[in-house]
């Protein structure tokens, strides 16, 4: 999915449409739709009023023990 942006065409409403429009040309192709997130308050607003559930797919882990750090290091990958 990718979007575009054309200042001629700067309307209220016109992302939503495409969007929209592509949600439903794809809802008899596929069982889900991945909206790719953002760390953006103002996108992730926008994908929100779709429905879209953030879910979060990394982690941060850290290991101060010089003995332990190999066998963390081997489980998180």
């Amino acid at each position: 999915l990718m979007s575009a942006f054309d200042r001629r065409y700067d309307k209220p409403g016109v992302s939503e449409s495409l969007f929209w429009s592509l949600i439903l040309k794809l809802s008899g192709k596929t069982k889900a739709f991945d909206f790719e997130g953002s760390m953006n308050k103002n996108i992730e607003y926008f994908y929100r009023s779709f429905g879209a559930r953030p879910v979060p797919y990394n982690h941060v882990w850290r290991c101060f023990n010089p003995l332990l750090k190999p066998v963390v290091e081997r489980i998180i990958r």
